[in-house]
């Protein structure tokens, strides 16, 4: 649904004539929830709250009797506001902490600068993907403020128009345009809360001014509508030229090879150039051979195509039940490997950006130039031919404008010669045939040149002045924008060196992003996968697979022997000269989980290869550092997304999937820096492979900004955080790190029931019972085998060492025998030969969370067990092989059990 702003009032005085209005007064409706700002008009409708922005009395002289008759609506603002309201109904009035939400829509509340002694806010509001800032009476900003409002659409009330009057605390308008023009660059700017001279003296200087930020003036009755998001429709796609023949009306059925429930659903009908119109289709019916010949002039598939693209029967036949086609086919940018659908396919139309230009002068393609040239030719091409022509015949172009058409062209022409690109026009006819060896006098005729020659008049940029310089200009181009590099340029090696910079913990997450400063950009939450780092690629027409060099110490760290059927994949799926970032894991046969890292370790280092290998290995590419050539290194991160997404995944290559949604499967989600929320969310959903890939592919998340290039060796723009277990531990030493006061690390360990204890002490080697103590009145009595003599000793703890912490500054003291709470990131089980059922555990990475001085015995080895449960398993390779043997025994009917459990997301 879209947001109504509706204008009750928009005069800053409440004593004015009638022919002029009311006081200033706004109300906010989404036809779901009513919100009204400032209650100084009267109003005889129900709202859901009321927002007070001043305590001053004008601003809610209407309040009493209005909750006389709604005596349950709450009443909004800062504390410092409603300090100073008089009014006979105190406890409606709730001060704000946090921002107010109704569905869609997000209310900011910011204190704004105003007089002495009288408290102000302003509002930023959030609907969808608009934000509105509304400033009734405007003054000076600080930067937070500014940060908050800057880049919205403005609604704000200044006093005078460019001269104050004595303690006047109201802005003037040129200040506030002074202040439009610089740093909060609003998308559009309205005026309300107005004076009456200001109005009567500047009304003309006022409209024309606020014309250059596409706004005007807010008075009683006036209304801004936003709408909601739109409604993302699917694309159906067709090979070329079947969507166009049902947009020339030929073909009146579209055939499929498998059976979809597509029926009576809204699709958008494309193809890799053009997007067509609406189409919707009936139940699909099953076809044979002879049924494919009798329906051959609906369908107009050849036997060809049919061998082509590999299809057999039965085949599905889908009848156009309607079809809505577009005035005239929308330019598409698909991503490469579209088969059958695509996805929210308007993301992918070829569009200008009006609104950005209009507000700032450029747009996101001008902005990046060096590797967005292509899409800002495209533009040209878009405006001159079809933009201009019809606008000229006075024809309406969307929301465009004459004007806002020339003023786009000289821009992108001025960008693209800022990077060596001529653009010679044909009035400067020699060298025109010179450069490009067509005629100048019929280029002239052309509606894309005709357009050059009005806006040159808007352009700060001159081609070159003869073709000896014209030439040096394709030098200079070559040298400065991202053309594809020459394939020789590449080499197979490994490329894979960026490692995050930060490390977060999630029980301090949002103080850690708000102190980087994170928690105001968006970010990708995606999975840390849980293998080897790997470089893979192809490059003049050959795969190749990487490891990093310092894993393998004296191997060569070219694994592309070993795995030569994964090899192929890349040959035959990926483009030449590309290269890729990823990680190698191993699969269980069954493939519901993966296996320990040190497994994934092992079959590389095995003699093993070949089928033997590649059954268990799975290459996951998380990120893209070279496609066809060209460098994407120092591209931000959404945009290699972009070129990852191209790809598409093979038997044994997963391309890591991102969403903006919880409900679609991926391997990673975007969430604004801020939304800590939707992180944890994210990382759960990784965690407990809950977005359709096996059990245990994560050891923790990566957070990533979207704004950032592909750095190494440290990449600042990466932070690991990884899943840890709780652990409730005794304390059964402590040492205190060298070169410190407080500083310590403590030896840890869990409860042992006296029959363990006994186990443990009877088996032969130290691992064992080298690691059982015994705990008495304060203090360890005994070690090791010593304990043995304390087994009827019903006084003594006994308990066994599972591993050292990390580092801890201690605040308050910690002594031998305390209980702590540590975040570890493994859980790891020994089984016992001797004793089969008296496993042993450790734990791996033990940070120090707090002291539990109300507990006095550890976690219990259930839940030490339970934990140790949700890491990946370590299977010999001998064991892979025999499970795989099996299963090929079994076939279908495998079925193997797995302990399994909810980890606490520490």
């Amino acid at each position: 649904m879209p947001l109504e702003i509706k204008v009750l009032g928009g005069w800053a005085s409440y004593a004015l004539p009638k022919k002029y209005g009311k006081h200033f007064s706004l109300l906010l409706d989404t036809g779901r929830h009513k919100i009204w700002i400032d209650p100084a008009v009267p109003l005889d409708e129900d709202v859901d709250a009321i927002i007070i922005t001043q305590s001053d009395a004008d601003h809610y002289i209407k309040l009493d009797s209005y909750l006389k008759k709604h005596k349950d609506v709450p009443v909004y603002s800062t504390r410092a506001v409603l300090d100073q309201i008089v009014t006979k109904f105190p406890k409606n009035l709730k001060s704000v902490r946090k921002p107010l939400k109704f569905d869609g829509l997000q209310i900011i509340f910011m204190s704004v600068p105003h007089k002495v002694g009288v408290p102000a806010v302003a509002l930023k509001v959030k609907y969808r993907k608009h934000t509105i800032g509304i400033v009734p009476e405007f003054n000076f900003l600080g930067e937070q403020e500014i940060e908050y409002l800057k880049n919205s659409v403005l609604i704000a009330g200044v006093g005078e128009y460019d001269k104050r009057k004595k303690d006047d605390t109201k802005a003037t308008f040129t200040e506030l345009i002074e202040y439009a023009k610089g740093e909060l660059s609003p998308k559009r700017l309205y005026l309300t809360n107005l004076r009456k001279n200001t109005y009567d003296k500047h009304k003309s200087e006022i409209l024309k001014a606020l014309k250059e930020f596409n706004g005007g003036i807010l008075l009683d009755g006036a209304s801004l509508t936003f709408n909601g998001e739109r409604k993302k429709t699917d694309g159906l796609y067709l090979v070329a030229p079947h969507a166009a023949l049902i947009y020339e009306g030929i073909k009146s059925m579209i055939l499929k090879s498998r059976k979809f429930d597509i029926a009576d659903k809204d699709f958008i009908l494309c193809d890799d150039t053009f997007a067509y119109g609406v189409i919707k289709v009936d139940e699909p019916e099953e076809i044979n051979s002879k049924q494919f010949d009798e329906y051959a002039d609906e369908h107009l598939v050849t036997r060809e195509e049919m061998r082509e693209w590999g299809w057999s029967f039965p085949l599905y036949a889908y009848r156009i039940k309607e079809f809505t086609p577009y005035d005239d086919p929308i330019p598409v940018n698909l991503p490469h490997g579209i088969q059958t659908f695509v996805k929210d396919v308007e993301q992918y139309f070829e569009k200008l950006h009006l609104e950005e230009f209009r507000s700032s002068g450029v747009d996101y393609d001008i902005k990046h130039i060096r590797q967005r040239w292509r899409e800002a030719i495209a533009d040209l091409r878009y405006l001159g031919n079809s933009a201009y022509p019809r606008l000229k015949h006075g024809e309406k172009w969307g929301e465009w404008t004459l004007d806002d058409v020339l003023r786009y062209f000289a821009k992108l022409v001025d960008a693209l010669r800022s990077v060596y690109f001529p653009l010679i026009p044909p009035h400067h006819e020699k060298l025109y045939r010179e450069y490009t060896g067509k005629d100048p006098k019929k280029a002239k005729k052309s509606s894309y040149w005709k357009c050059y020659a009005e806006a040159e008049k808007y352009m700060e940029s001159k081609p070159p002045k003869n073709i000896d310089e014209a030439k040096e200009w394709d030098k200079k181009r070559k040298e400065m924008i991202s053309l594809k590099k020459k394939a020789a340029n590449l080499k197979a090696g490994y490329y894979s060196k960026a490692k995050p910079y930060y490390r977060g913990y999630f029980q301090e997450l949002a103080d850690e992003l708000k102190a980087i400063g994170w928690d105001k950009v968006k970010l990708l939450v995606d999975c840390k996968w849980d293998g080897l780092r790997m470089t893979i690629g192809k490059v003049n027409g050959k795969g190749f697979a990487f490891v990093d060099p310092e894993d393998v110490k004296e191997k060569d760290p070219n694994v592309s022997k070993r795995i030569p059927a994964i090899i192929k994949e890349i040959e035959d799926n990926f483009p030449d000269n590309t290269i890729l970032d990823g990680e190698f894991l191993a699969i269980h046969p069954n493939g519901k989980e993966m296996l320990h890292r040190t497994v994934a370790n092992s079959l590389l280092n095995s003699k093993a290869s070949g089928e033997e290998l590649e059954r268990y290995a799975i290459i996951v590419v998380f990120d893209i550092i070279y496609f066809e050539g060209e460098d994407l290194r120092n591209l931000p991160l959404h945009e290699r997304l972009e070129y990852l997404s191209r790809l598409k995944p093979t038997e044994h290559i997963w391309i890591e999937r991102i969403a903006t949604t919880f409900e679609k499967k991926a391997d990673g989600y975007i969430c604004d820096g801020s939304n800590i929320d939707c992180i944890l969310k994210a990382a759960e959903i990784i965690r407990d492979a809950k977005n359709g890939r096996p059990k245990f592919c994560a050891e923790g998340v990566m957070l990533k900004r979207l704004d950032g290039p592909y750095e190494s060796p440290q990449n600042h723009y990466w932070m690991k955080v990884k899943f840890y277990h709780e652990l409730d531990l005794r304390v059964l030493d402590k040492k205190l790190v060298k070169g410190t006061k407080d500083v310590y690390n403590y030896y840890l360990g869990y409860d042992t029931p006296r029959d363990y204890a006994e186990a443990y002490l009877n088996m032969t080697t130290k691992d064992w019972y080298g690691k059982v103590h015994c705990y008495k009145n304060g203090k360890i009595v005994a070690v090791g085998k010593d304990c043995k003599k304390y087994l009827n000793d019903n006084s003594v703890i006994f308990v066994t060492l599972m591993g050292k912490s990390d580092n801890h500054k201690e605040r308050t003291q910690i002594k031998i025998g305390d209980i702590i709470r540590i975040a570890a990131e493994e859980v790891l089980k020994f089984d016992n030969e001797k004793f089969p059922e008296y496993p042993r555990y450790s734990f791996y990475i033990g940070r120090v969370l707090e002291p539990i001085p109300e507990k006095d015995v550890t976690d219990s080895l259930e839940t030490i067990d339970k934990l140790s449960s949700f890491e990946p398993q370590r299977i010999p390779i001998e064991e892979l092989q025999h499970i795989q043997q099996d299963i090929a025994k079994i076939g279908d009917t495998y079925v193997r059990i797995i302990k399994i459990g909810d980890a606490r997301l520490s």
